[in-house]
């Protein structure tokens, strides 16, 4: 790890015979995958980035099966949070800057990477409940810890019904802990 290998794949990137990441440029995946980063720094929704991506006929094989696997809105949402792209290797809380290391070339800039987070934090899309319930404060209540949108869900209680927030995002250091929306009585 400290010499910046991984057994980790990543999007746009192959690993050479001595283990380190170079830019896959079969079929311009790593040019693709570019792309994407700066389409999603210019605002465009996954939706958008997903059709260009599988348009563009980007796929990669799986190591062991060698079969396709086409680009979705999940892996997409992991790709925009990942830090390698800019080139810091984050795993098991450790973190190795790869141009320090070796020629690592990086598809995208610091100040493109904070611009997408930036992004993904600041997301005030009101949201539609498929049964038309409305949740005060949904898209509202960001997490103490990690900045992220915060959950919200009525109590399965057939008495007093109350509101309850909690993270669910997979990058907050906090266990999913839940807190209770209260009703103020004057």
């Amino acid at each position: 790890f400290e010499e910046g290998k991984s057994p980790i794949h990543k999007h746009g990137y192959i690993r050479d015979d001595h283990g380190i990441y170079r830019p896959d440029e079969e079929n311009d995946r790593f040019a693709i995958i570019q792309s994407a980063w700066y389409m999603r720094a210019d605002g465009k929704s996954l939706e958008e980035i997903n059709e260009y991506v599988n348009q563009k006929g980007y796929y990669r094989l799986t190591e062991s099966t060698k079969q396709k696997q086409y680009m979705t809105f999940q892996k997409l949402s992991t790709i925009f949070k990942d830090s390698f792209y800019y080139g810091a290797l984050v795993q098991a809380g450790q973190t190795v800057l790869l141009p320090d290391i070796y020629d690592f070339e990086p598809m995208i800039d610091r100040d493109t990477y904070d611009k997408v987070q930036s992004l993904i934090l600041d997301r005030y899309i009101p949201y539609k409940s498929k049964l038309g319930t409305f949740y005060p404060l949904k898209q509202m209540v960001k997490c103490d810890y990690c900045q992220s949108n915060m959950v919200v869900a009525p109590s399965s209680g057939n008495t007093k019904r109350y509101l309850y927030y909690r993270c669910d995002s997979a990058l907050c250091v906090r266990n999913s802990v839940e807190n209770r929306a209260k009703e103020k009585k004057d």
